[in-house]
Formats: structure tokens, sequence, C-alpha cells
């Protein structure tokens, strides 16, 4: 299958890291950055639109506008166009590029790169191309079927979730160096830190997060001191704000 990504950023590439392990996918690309990337460019966006099966939207939204001005004048129904761009809903895509081009709504995360993405999906129709698409992102992760009105909370929580994790997994490695460890080491320990409490939770699946806690927790112990601080001053609610702000901005964008 022929893919060509308009917007060679971030999320093309974890898209292109992942869709290349088929070794049937050929591939295009067309941007204003000038980097030296993986695959061939187009000499414009009606090369590549003439050319490919599948288009990945992956510009900024700010920039979709001109994408959309220059995709106007091109025959699409025989595309499949996919769009992981934050806040752009199918009908605002269809009122641009018309109803006969199938559409697919996705929001991952660059986890894609590594198979470990978690993706929300929603299409305008469904087709065997449609269906292909699917089936090639779920060798990238896990792909969940939303309703797109549900989309601007799964943005939040794992589109941006990454980010969000790191900042905490930041405070930890900071804190590490407080030892006297040198950046890199800490930041390997923070990384066996957060790949064992995975490893525990994945291996424990059948109890639930609360449990788990409560095992690591020892009645009057270190642990336990630290959860009250936690639980005292609010932070578990501060982190649910900070995910409505997210989710928030997410539907500002939809309008």
């Amino acid at each position: 299958m022929k893919h060509g990504f308009i917007g060679f950023g971030h999320i093309a590439h974890a898209l292109y890291a992942g869709l290349a392990q088929n070794p049937s996918n050929t591939f295009l690309y067309i941007s204003k950055d000038s980097r030296d990337e993986p695959i061939e460019a187009a000499a414009d966006i009606n090369e590549l639109a003439l050319w490919a099966d599948v288009l990945w939207l992956c510009v900024k939204p700010q920039h979709t506008s001109e994408v959309f001005g220059e995709l106007a004048h091109i025959d699409l129904s025989e595309k499949i166009l996919v769009s992981p761009v934050a806040g752009l809903s199918i009908s605002a895509l269809q009122k641009h590029l018309g109803t006969n081009v199938p559409i697919i709504r996705i929001m991952p995360n660059l986890a894609l790169a590594y198979g470990h993405s978690v993706t929300a999906y929603c299409a305008s129709e469904e087709n065997d191309i449609v269906k292909h698409v699917q089936a090639s992102l779920e060798t990238m992760g896990t792909v969940v079927r939303l309703k797109e009105k549900q989309f601007d909370l799964f943005t939040a929580l794992f589109g941006s979730g990454p980010a969000f994790l790191l900042r905490v997994l930041q405070v930890f490695e900071t804190q590490t160096r407080e030892l006297g460890i040198s950046e890199e080491k800490a930041a390997a320990l923070v990384l066996e830190l957060l790949a064992g409490t995975t490893a525990y939770l994945r291996e424990n699946r059948e109890k639930s997060i609360t449990k788990l806690i409560e095992q690591v927790a020892s009645k009057g112990g270190v642990t336990e001191a630290g959860l009250a601080y936690f639980d005292d001053n609010a932070v578990g609610k501060k982190l649910e704000e900070m995910l409505r702000v997210a989710e928030r901005r997410s539907e500002e964008l939809d309008n």
C-alpha cells in the first residue's frame, strides 16, 4: 500500500517507523522542512495525493487551512485520509474536503514507533482499505474505537499522557540526583523504576491498582507516610484538574 505523509514531524516519523515494518508498504512525504528524511520527498502535494492510497495529515492545526486549499482542487475520491490532528473533527475535514473521501480520525501517541501506542480511532465509513489502516495501527499498539465526542478526554489521557507521566518522572530524576548520582545514571535508575512498576502491574492485572498500592505500603512505613501526604494535599485531585484543562483545550481546538 502507498502511504503519503503531508507533513513529517514527530507523529509522522512514529507512524512511518511502525508502517515500515510491513515491507509491502511504500512511502512519500511532503514537508516545508528540508531535513534528510528516510523516505523520498514528493515534488508537491498534487504529486503526493495522486500517488498515495492513504494520505496521512500530519501537520500542526494552524497549518491545516493551507493544506485544505491545496487539496481542494484534487480528486480524493479513491483515497483514504487519516488525521491525527488534535481538535480536527471528521465533519470539519468533510467541510473542506467533501464527503466523497473516507476519513479516519485517530489520536495516537509517540509510542507508535515502539509498538506500544494507545490509539483512539473513528471513521466516516467502513471499507476494506479503512479496515486495512485499522489493522496497520493495531500492529503499533492497542487501538480503541471511540465515539468522536470522547476524543477530547482521550487526547488528554493518552495523547498527552506520555508528557504528563514524563513530568512526574522528571521529579524523581531530579531527586535521585540529590544522592550525588550523575544525570545519566539517575535517568537510568528512574527508567528501571518505571520498568519494574510496569512489570509489577502487568503481572498482577487481576488485582486493582488500589490493592497493589496496599501491598507496597506497609502499615506505619515510609510509603504510607508519603501516600498520606498525597491524599491530604489532594495531589490526585490536582492531576485530575490537569487532565480536565487539557481536555478543555482539545474541545477549544474542535471549535
